[in-house]
């Protein structure tokens, strides 16, 4: 009987090995020797967001996080806060495999994202891979570290920098707000509310205007943000060759002005101090640039 068994010793260890050269055991998930990460979201000072088709770098400053590269712009403070917070919640839990060879099916190879996170004296290196397949884990490198680990948590990868960037063209609180002037290609006519009653003027004259209305409309204009950014466009060029434009009257006596040039589904947008052109759709053109007649009180 021993050399039946023994044969049958060998070949299992034959085969042992052989699976272990073949990586069947890289996969096989691990607790032993995990990483704590340990971020703290709070003290986090700066990002490194580098993807194969883009890069960008996220500042927090005394006044909140910042945008500093590839171009210097305030943040969506909200989608941004989204991103840390949910760096810093990533949790190691196993390791799924030690093989490089096996990278790019979990979507940790050269062609990870790869977060740089700066809270202390070292910077931490990560590179986020793809979903788990319980969609509520992620896999992850670290550093120089051959492993790869299955971290709990999620981590949404931004499409582009715009996503991060802050897209508000127009804050106005309409309390400050005394008169609009409209002008567009088919309509030119103002509102105004100099006694506490709006009032409409048009070519045909002025008359009292319905003050819900007005306040409504202009009421779009405390915090109107487009969907991006017409980086080819030129400030300039929009104001000299604009289609729309709102001059607001403030009660202090100060003026805002937001020009609008329209193109087929985009209006390409600047405001006094803009250093860029915000893209608002074209389908806001009716809530933005409502007919004189929609602000025509009734009895009028």
């Amino acid at each position: 009987m021993r050399n039946p068994l023994l044969l049958l010793t060998l070949g299992l260890v034959l085969l042992l090995g052989l699976a272990a050269l073949a990586g069947a055991f890289d996969d096989t998930p691990s607790t032993i020797d995990t990483p704590d990460l340990a971020l703290d979201a709070d003290a986090i000072t700066q990002i490194e967001y580098d993807e194969a088709s883009w890069q960008a770098t996220l500042t927090r400053t005394d006044a909140g996080w910042r945008l500093t590269a590839p171009v210097e712009s305030a943040t969506d403070s909200l989608a941004v806060q989204r991103f840390v917070e949910a760096i810093a919640g990533l949790d190691v839990e196993t390791v799924v495999s030690t093989n490089p060879e096996r990278y790019a099916r979990y979507g940790v190879d050269s062609a990870a994202t790869v977060v740089t996170v700066y809270a202390g004296d070292e910077p931490t290196r990560l590179y986020l891979g793809n979903v788990g397949s319980d969609f509520q884990s992620m896999f992850v490198r670290l550093e120089d570290d051959p492993r790869v680990f299955s971290a709990a948590g999620q981590v949404t990868k931004p499409t582009n920098v715009d996503a991060w960037r802050d897209k508000t063209v127009l804050r106005l609180p309409a309390r400050l707000v005394q008169g609009v002037a409209v002008t567009t290609p088919d309509a030119a006519f103002s509102v105004s509310n100099a006694s506490g009653t709006w009032t409409l003027t048009t070519d045909a004259g002025t008359t009292d205007a319905d003050s819900l209305a007005v306040e409504r409309w202009v009421g779009r204009f405390a915090n109107l943000a487009g969907n991006g950014f017409r980086p080819d466009a030129s400030v300039d060029d929009v104001r000299e060759n604009a289609t729309h434009r709102l001059v607001f009257t403030l009660r202090d006596g100060q003026t805002r002005t937001l020009t609008l040039r329209k193109l087929d589904a985009t209006f390409e947008a600047v405001t006094d101090e803009a250093a860029e052109v915000y893209a608002v759709p074209t389908f806001q053109e009716t809530s933005l640039f409502p007919a004189a007649e929609s602000l025509q009180a009734a009895d009028a």
